[in-house]
């Protein structure tokens, strides 16, 4: 199995915007239909996005950090 290289910035931040989108879709097919693979699914992207948003490197974190006054 070849491994997989790792997103960058951009890619990264697209993806987790579509993990985000994917999830309050499923979490609105959920509230609809009561189905519970909706919900299951709605728990995957979730997970997929939070996966995503740990990817960020250190200094990413540090960045954002210093920008917005919590570091």
């Amino acid at each position: 199995m070849t491994p997989t290289k790792p997103l960058e910035a951009p890619e990264l931040e697209a993806h987790i915007r579509d993990c985000g989108r994917l999830m309050e879709a499923a979490m609105d097919r959920y509230a609809e239909s009561s189905d519970l693979a909706d919900l299951g699914d709605a728990h995957r992207w979730r997970r997929l996005m939070e996966e995503a948003i740990n990817g960020h490197s250190a200094e990413w974190v540090r960045r954002v950090e210093q920008e917005r006054g919590l570091a």
